[in-house]
């Protein structure tokens, strides 16, 4: 494989994940005009990403309920890059308290439920669907969304459609930097699948002994640098909340790898895969949509977006159940 096919590989699904996980929660909103968010954030996301991603191959760990684990690993940067997980977001603080040093409500709504979904299981998804043509390496989990009930595609639509509230609040109500926000990182999606269409593949993301030194060295030197220089000021100064992140890895790693049986490897048909393709993009366009309809209608938009927080970490708890439930069903 070229260079040029792992680069735009690497940047198509790098580019899903800022717009999935960044763009959809507002914090990243214009990043690909962003030197911090080019830089930093989405090396973050990538390298993570294609760590996890390589482990799970490697292990052989890589059913949908073993993904939503390693996701629930990769939300651990949460704790020693941001400090999240210990102090907050920066300027409000832990309004809800905290629980063995531990903010509980960042906990449950990060861990449970943005970062496997968002940051690991959709863009993972998205990228199969594009690229299925060019052959797939880990289970095609879209067999598993098609075969979900009515109501659970309903609820699941409606609510990624409601994220749009968080960008446009972020965006202080200004409809031009929510369509620049989520129509240039729609847009860069789609140039960089059409400019690589024949090249991009998922046997790209799998990395030899060399690729994954790398990520290894790059994911200390980029955890030493966000414990030290990002948010100096929320560093924990007691051993509890060390001992929590470290209990709760230790903990994820037993579901994985003792808990959780062994995946099933499920092949979707073309038909398919094309009208996850159709619906993919009828959802990208809905979304930049519905950012113009929460950036005229500011109530319904405080509304939506309080609703939203609220039900983040409920839909956490009820995902990690399911997933328990349904992982020792199997």
């Amino acid at each position: 494989m070229s260079f040029l096919s792992r680069f735009l590989t690497f940047l198509l699904i790098g580019t899903i994940t800022m717009f999935t996980a960044e763009v959809f929660a507002g914090s990243s909103l214009v990043w690909f005009l962003d030197g911090w968010g080019l830089l930093v954030t989405l090396p973050l996301y990538l390298v993570h990403l294609l760590f996890y991603y390589n482990v799970a191959y490697r292990t052989q760990r890589d059913s949908l309920a073993h993904m939503y684990f390693w996701g629930m690993l990769l939300a651990l940067y949460e704790a020693p890059i941001t400090k999240v997980l210990w102090a907050g977001y920066p300027g409000n603080g832990l309004p809800n308290g905290t629980i063995l040093g531990v903010g509980w409500f960042e906990f449950l709504t990060l861990v449970f439920f943005w970062h496997p979904i968002f940051a690991f299981i959709v863009p993972i998804s998205i990228f199969k669907v594009l690229t299925y043509q060019n052959g797939s390496v880990l289970p095609n989990y879209v067999e598993e969304f098609v075969h979900l009930s009515r109501w659970i595609k309903v609820v699941s639509a409606v609510f990624v459609l409601t994220q749009s509230s968080f960008s446009t609040l972020s965006s202080g109500f200004n409809i031009a930097t929510q369509l620049l926000a989520a129509g240039g990182s729609f847009v860069l999606i789609v140039l960089i699948y059409r400019i690589g269409r024949n090249r991009i593949s998922e046997e790209n993301l799998v990395l030899g002994r060399i690729g994954m030194t790398v990520l290894v060295f790059y994911l200390i030197a980029l955890y030493l640098f966000g414990f030290t220089q990002i948010r100096k000021d929320a560093i924990p100064s007691t051993l509890l909340p060390y001992l929590s992140i470290l209990i709760i890895a230790i903990v994820i790693l037993f579901l994985i790898f003792k808990f959780v049986e062994w995946p099933i490897d499920e092949e979707v048909d073309e038909i398919v895969m094309e009208e996850m393709k159709r619906r993919l993009r009828l959802m990208g366009i809905l979304f930049i949509l519905m950012g113009i309809i929460f950036g005229i209608l500011v109530v319904l938009t405080q509304v939506v977006f309080v609703l939203d927080i609220i039900l983040l970490p409920v839909f956490g708890v009820i995902i990690l159940i399911v997933v328990l439930f349904k992982s020792r069903e199997k």
